[in-house]
């Protein structure tokens, strides 16, 4: 078995193809032979130095490796451990994660799911850093390596030697690496580097478009004179924590290429490229050229500002083309034997004569500088001096106080920088490595369309045979047009391959559909080495997943989830642009509006799994019974809209009816059981009469509100002479009113007294009293609107969750002030409130405001209210107990399951139903009810309250059965929280 993995092997190592390929195909054979997750190439494998990489990989789909997802920060511990480990031994290492807890390092294994590691170092010979390290990864399931294993690796690893020195024989393969601009170029974000004189050398494509300039505009140039000045100090911060740390982030405000002043983010790492430090900065909104012409308009004066760019030679001219102002770096560039003084007043002609003598291109800046307008744009080119430095020239208008004052000759030393950029530019080798550790394919052809180079990840996406791949100058379109069996839109793609040239600067896109369900998302744009298209690069991108998502998506945003109809968002949508399209077609259509009868009963009785599949059964009856152009939508709980497309009034009145006999004949069968359900409908037309989509819900709703007065299980239509349905609307008003009442702070909290039941003997006063909190409404003049007014209004229409939010953090906040005053106040919570994922945090966020403790507060709450959603109510209820709170199981004994529920419902206080308490002196069976609770309650350790304690007989019987509190006018009658917090230090 070893002697058969290492021939093929040094079958793999010996084919005529590059070392990166080779040693790829031997990744690929370790990984299978030892039947690893990962087979992984370190490089330098030396503990001393911080900046590595892992070059190639072969992985499994489950678990990518650090190039994939391109995780080095992550990854940087895991390679510290395995450097160390290694760095005295050429051995095979196999590593006991058992010790890693005591390392500190589980996390940072646990990011990759590495459960088993075997490394060994492969060292080179008379090379600086020369070493590198083969390892592989198990992922699933712990593995125990055997001593066949370690040395099968060990000989591996001799046999890949040579390669390796072949492969990493470029000086600082690294510092390339990092700097190499086609990882730039296909970066996702916005990506720039600066040497560290802090100018920039090099800018992605994203970059340019993000800050609306051409990288000829922006290269060589100071980014810190792009910046405001308030925000110099930051920008020096931000590079000094970079060059010291390695990483950093900071904001900072930026002008846009339009003059706008944007805030940016930028992210900055400390890259090499041959043996020299850079930084390699993202952005996110930033924006990049604010050249030498904004510190010159925002200094007090042209001396100032030719101060602040003293770092290169700088020439100022007035409109008349007089020399107004240089520096000496300007005349140090030229070797010229004046003083900045002798230079002034004079012409930029007679300044530039003699410089000319020490430039190769001197025919190229003459032209420049006679034929250049004071007012013209920014120029640029390139100067070549004799000595072999290369200058950058460029010229921009000089303006203060918003006028054009003269011209600014800006001159900089680009040497060093043109050299990186033209020996960065030749590293095809490490070209090579960047593209094999891509996810994406990628095919790169010269201006003879043969293939330079192509990736593994483009040959197995469209089955390119090896023969191609072997064989020397394949043509594109040989390499392109075998895969063009696998496309559904083979002649399209076919057309835009065959068409492009590959000398032209044009960049193309077009997504590629494969057989098996795939999209590719294929781009091509010009290869550009020194100014000149050297041929062309083609993309291809794996969008399936990414498009998959948004399909989801966008259908999952307007569909509801269990029944798959559209959802109310969907439908508004729909029905808006049916009322819209009537001013064009005059087709009358209909909005029919269900609410099922008797829905409650199966929720209650069988649970909400089983009104799950109610609803289902209900919406796929009602969809066989429709026209296929008939839209039918889920917009509420048990609540159904259908938009009638192009249909009479008669028309209108069978279906409804129709559909109301089949829903009135259905029977739902749960546990042998049989359960009827009801609907009604309300109907409306949509003619000219409705001129929007919200009236015609509106008085759709109302029908159907009123069908269900009229006695259920019917239909109402609506006319324009329907007062019934106008009396409802204007009752709906108060619904505005409560919104402005949320937006004007137009609520006031009330409180009532809670006492101790033993106050019947104190003539109703006690020692410290609670509280519960009751909401009232004003209309804006001051005048109280009732709360069985505006409380039903806000049920209806999903607002008591804004309401009770509004009472939670004003009631939190006043008492407060005053918590030495009560043992407990108490604030009813709604359904909807409880429903509300934000209701917690409200919750929270007050109680650290008001610094109260909070078991101080007490929330109410009815059984209904606590299971209409039975798993996140009591999720809900145990959060909020778990901040210390008080729950109150309000109306108790008024439900049909209350007993049942007791038990699973966290309480601590139950508040005995008033219809009870109120008539228990005369009725025995009431008296018999609340002492029978009391006793419950007791038993389970709550303490209980009786509701409408209106008399002194009532407090006494209850004072007598055991009942800890009562509440109820006998004792205090609502007032104003305000009377409360001005009782000044008396007690309640």
């Amino acid at each position: 078995m070893q002697k058969l993995v290492l021939k093929n092997i040094k079958s793999a190592l010996g084919l005529p193809i590059p070392e990166y390929h080779r040693l790829k195909m031997v990744m690929d054979i370790v990984r299978e032979t030892f039947s690893a997750d990962r087979c992984w190439l370190l490089y330098p494998c030396n503990p001393k130095i911080k900046d590595r990489i892992i070059p190639l990989e072969s992985t499994s789909e489950l678990h990518p490796g650090v190039s994939r997802i391109k995780s080095y920060d992550a990854a940087a511990p895991v390679l510290q451990h395995i450097c160390e480990l290694l760095d005295c031994t050429d051995q095979p290492v196999a590593f006991n994660l058992d010790t890693l807890e005591a390392l500190g390092l589980t996390n940072d294994y646990a990011i990759f799911n590495i459960k088993a590691q075997l490394a060994c170092k492969v060292t080179f010979n008379q090379q600086q850093n020369g070493a590198a390290a083969i390892g592989l990864h198990h992922c699933e399931t712990p593995h125990a390596w055997t001593k066949k294993e370690i040395k099968l690796l060990s000989a591996i690893a001799l046999l890949i030697k040579p390669i390796l020195e072949l492969l990493f024989n470029i000086p600082h393969l690294l510092s390339n690496l990092e700097s190499n601009t086609e990882i730039i170029d296909h970066s996702p974000l916005a990506q720039v580097i600066y040497n560290m004189d802090r100018q920039i050398i090099y800018a992605n494509e994203k970059y340019l478009q993000l800050n609306e300039r051409p990288l000829e505009k922006i290269i060589h140039s100071s980014a810190k004179q792009y910046f405001k000045k308030s925000d110099h100090d930051k920008y020096d911060a931000f590079f000094d924590t970079v060059l010291n740390t390695g990483k950093a982030s900071a904001s900072v405000h930026k002008k846009r290429g339009d003059g706008a002043i944007l805030v940016i983010e930028n992210t900055g790492t400390i890259i090499h490229f041959f043996g020299k430090k850079h930084y390699l900065i993202a952005c996110k909104d930033i924006t990049t050229e604010v050249a030498t012409k904004n510190a010159l308009e925002n200094s007090l004066g042209i001396k100032q500002a030719i101060m602040e760019a003293s770092e290169d030679g700088i020439v100022v001219e007035d409109v008349n083309r007089k020399v107004i102002a240089l520096n000496e770096n300007f005349l140090t560039y030229f070797k010229l034997n004046q003083t900045v003084t002798s230079a002034l007043d004079r012409s930029t002609f007679q300044l530039l004569e003699p410089c000319l003598l020490a430039v190769e291109n001197a025919e190229v800046i003459n032209s420049l500088v006679s034929k250049m307008a004071i007012d013209s744009e920014k120029a640029f080119i390139e100067i070549y001096l004799k000595s072999g430095s290369t200058i950058e020239l460029s010229s921009f208008p000089l303006v203060y106080q918003n006028a054009i004052q003269g011209r600014v000759w800006y001159f900089k030393d680009i040497t060093e920088k043109v050299n990186s950029t033209k020996a960065l530019q030749s590293s095809l080798d490490i070209q090579h490595a960047i593209m094999e550790a891509s996810d994406d394919g990628m095919l790169v052809e010269n201006v003879n369309r043969e293939v330079i180079t192509v990736n593994q990840t483009f040959t197995k996406t469209f089955n390119i045979p090896k023969r191609l791949t072997k064989t020397g100058h394949i043509k594109t379109q040989q390499a392109l047009q075998a895969g063009l069996p696998l496309m559904t839109n083979a002649e399209e793609i076919g057309h835009i391959v065959t068409s492009l040239s590959p000398t032209s600067d044009v960049k193309s896109a077009a997504l590629i559909y494969l057989k098996n369900g795939s999209v590719l998302d294929m781009s091509s744009f010009p290869l550009i080495h020194q100014g000149i298209v050297q041929g062309r690069v083609w993309y291809f991108k794996d969008m399936t997943e990414k498009l998959k998502l948004t399909s989801r998506l966008s259908f999952e945003a307007t569909h509801d989830p269990l029944t798959k109809l559209v959802n109310r968002r969907g439908f508004d949508d729909k029905l808006s642009h049916a009322i819209t399209e009537f001013k064009e077609t005059h087709e009358i259509h209909a909005l029919l509006y269900l609410d099922l009868d008797r829905f409650k009963i199966i929720n209650d009785s069988c649970g909400h799994s089983a009104g799950d599949i109610a609803l289902i059964q209900i919406s796929e009856l009602l969809a066989q019974h429709l026209r296929s152009a008939d839209i039918l939508a889920r917009v509420g709980g048990d609540e159904f809209c259908i938009l009638l497309k192009n249909c009479q009034p008669e028309i209108v009145h069978k279906i409804g009816d129709h559909l109301r006999r089949q829903v009135d004949k259905f029977v739902f069968l749960w546990d042998e059981k049989e359960y009827k359900i009801g609907v009604s409908i309300g109907a409306v037309l949509l003619d000219e009469s409705i001129t929007s989509y919200e009236e015609a819900l509106r008085l759709a709703d109302t029908s159907c509100y009123l069908a269900k007065e009229q006695g259920r299980n019917r239909i109402h239509f609506h006319t324009s002479a329907d007062q019934a349905v106008l009396l409802r609307l204007q009752q709906n008003n108060i619904v505005s009113q409560i919104h402005e009442a949320l937006k004007t702070n137009q609520f006031i909290c009330y409180v009532q007294k809670i006492c101790t039941t033993d106050s019947a003997t104190n003539e109703t006063s006690c020692a410290l009293c609670n509280y519960e909190v009751l909401v009232r409404m004003t209309d804006g003049k001051g005048n109280i609107i009732p709360p069985n007014v505006f409380l039903p209004p806000a049920e209806r229409y999903k607002l008591m969750h804004q309401i009770d939010h509004w009472v939670i953090k004003s009631a939190i906040a006043s008492m407060a002030t005053i918590q030495h005053k009560y043992n407990w106040f108490s604030i009813n919570l709604s359904g909807q409130t409880i429903s509300q994922e934000s209701s917690f945090e409200v919750i929270k966020a007050a109680i650290e405001k008001a610094g109260i403790p909070a078991n101080k507060i007490c929330f109410e709450i009815t059984e209904t209210a606590a299971i209409t959603n039975p798993e996140f109510g009591l999720a809900f209820l145990y959060k909020v107990r778990e901040l210390g709170c008080l729950i109150a199981l309000d109306d108790f004994g008024s439900g049909l399951s209350s007993y049942e529920y007791l038990k699973k419902l966290p309480a601590d206080i139950l508040k005995i139903d008033g219809q009870f308490i109120k008539n228990m002196i005369d009725d025995e069976l009431d008296l018999v009810m609340v002492k029978s609770i009391n006793e419950i309650a007791h038993i389970m350790g709550k303490k209980t309250v009786g509701e409408f304690v209106e008399s002194k007989e009532v407090l006494l019987k209850l004072n007598e059965i055991g009942v800890d509190y009562g509440q109820g006018f006998y004792l205090d009658t609502p007032k104003p929280m305000s009377s409360l917090l001005d009782l000044d230090g008396k007690q309640c």
